[in-house]
């Protein structure tokens, strides 16, 4: 075998080698190592929910990391967050805030609304959230006055399994042979589980009323 068709043969290999390559799933983090851990959440700067004044809804998706900024409101019960910024005027948004389920791992999230003081004005923890398909989130209109919204890891429940029903419905059309069809529809439910973590993926989604 020529060294020309040696190199092609190793290359071949090389890319169904690859190709057979699977990225593992990220892990669960279950304990806050971080020293730097404040009493008060630092809310600036945060991310703005609106970056377009031209549109009406925005997606933001962010990953809560080991270097998020850490809040220890009680000794010991240490938590990983992300802040967000309503605009300063106030415009009226329906707001869907929360985790996005992965293979092995889901933010524990909970979730603070506060004034331009740093004063929280409502407070959603883990029995107002939904499993909304892969989002584990809660739902919410703002209101004046509202300026920030803090997503934050739970210790409460970090490391418990998080476990919710997934259905699949599937359409499929016939012909009667005479002109006619008629659709018959099968479901598929799948159990899905990932453990609570202080890490994960989170996605807020806005909705701005008055832009028309």
């Amino acid at each position: 075998m020529s060294f020309l068709s040696k190199t092609l043969l190793s290359l071949i290999l090389l890319i169904a080698l690859s190709s057979c390559m699977t990225t593992p799933p990220k892990p669960p983090l279950t304990i806050v190592l971080n020293k730097n851990c404040t009493v008060t959440p630092i809310l600036e700067p945060a991310t703005p929910i609106i970056t377009d004044t031209t549109k009406k809804s925005f997606s933001i998706t962010t990953e809560i990391t080991t270097i998020a900024l850490c809040l220890e409101e009680t000794p010991g019960a240490k938590s990983l967050y992300h802040v967000y910024r309503l605009p300063r005027g106030f415009e009226a948004m329906d707001i869907t805030i929360g985790a996005l389920r992965e293979e092995a791992r889901i933010l524990a999230p909970i979730v603070k609304v506060y004034d331009p003081k740093g004063s929280v004005t409502r407070a959603f923890d883990n029995d107002d959230f939904l499993f909304r398909g892969a989002h584990y989130s809660v739902q919410f209109r703002n209101r004046p006055g509202d300026a920030f919204i803090l997503i934050a890891s739970n210790p409460s429940i970090v490391g418990e399994v998080s476990s919710n029903i997934s259905n699949t419905v599937t359409s499929t059309s016939y012909s009667t042979g005479t002109g006619a069809f008629f659709t018959m529809y099968s479901g598929q439910e799948t159990q899905q589980q990932a453990k609570f973590s202080h890490t994960g993926s989170i996605l807020l989604e806005a909705r701005r009323l008055s832009k028309q």
